[in-house]
């Protein structure tokens, strides 16, 4: 049973293999992708924006009517107010997480046409981007400007944008060749509890701070401009 939690053969060799920086060139990963995959089609783009809207207002039209159709099920088959509210609070439940799906898409869609990915065609690509984004409150052309530099950055201490680890003096910790375990025991000790807030939070609100306090991104900009995709001063 407890071989189910133990590392897998492949990770444990990973783990013991020393790490190298891949020598593949961008070059190389393009050639390796076939040709046609590189093609940009505008009708096709399209058609699969029109078939994330119409997802959205499908699942809209239909969490119109969970309170009605509830309600006459009580009214007219005297269904008790119990059931009626555990089958209230479990329609609009599905109704929540099947539309932030199909919103996830939305993003992802306004996602790729900042990469310019959808079509050949930049103002098609900004005009997805930008309605889409905009729809779910999201600035479209600050994240993509952010994003670009993301992108030229990944994995980058100093540079990247979005989820840059802390040092150990930002959190007040000893040099590590010095360092003793009382010296993390006051930060870590409430390490469950704590993860789990975070973890919360992040799923529920993390964008949306991310956004305005620039919480988990590059330390290098000045304190004025940490709401940067909400300021002029991002461009």
């Amino acid at each position: 049973m407890f071989a189910l939690f133990e590392d897998s053969p492949e990770f444990k060799k990973r783990l013991a293999t020393p790490f190298t920086p891949t020598k593949v060139t961008l070059q190389e990963v393009h050639s390796a992708v076939p040709r046609h995959l590189h093609e940009k089609n505008t009708l096709i783009a399209l058609l699969y924006v029109l078939r994330d809207v119409t997802c959205a207002v499908i699942l809209y039209k239909l969490g119109w009517l969970i309170d009605p159709c509830v309600n006459s099920f009580v009214q007219d088959y005297g269904a008790p107010q119990a059931v009626s509210t555990a089958t209230k609070w479990t329609l609009w439940a599905l109704y929540w997480h099947w539309q932030g799906v199909v919103l996830a898409g939305w993003w992802c869609m306004a996602h790729e046409a900042g990469h310019g990915s959808l079509s050949n065609h930049s103002w098609f690509n900004h005009f997805v981007g930008y309605t889409l984004h905009t729809f779910i409150l999201v600035p479209y052309y600050a994240w993509r400007s952010s994003h670009h530099a993301h992108h030229k950055a990944t994995m980058s201490v100093e540079r990247d944008e979005n989820f840059v680890p802390r040092t150990r003096s930002e959190y007040g910790l000893p040099p590590e060749n010095i360092a003793k375990i009382n010296d993390y025991h006051e930060m870590f000790e409430e390490t469950p509890i704590y993860t789990l807030f975070r973890m919360l939070f992040m799923q529920a609100l993390g964008w949306q701070y991310h956004l305005f306090t620039n919480a988990m991104g590059n330390q290098a900009y000045p304190p004025w401009t940490n709401a940067r995709h909400f300021s002029v001063l991002t461009f």
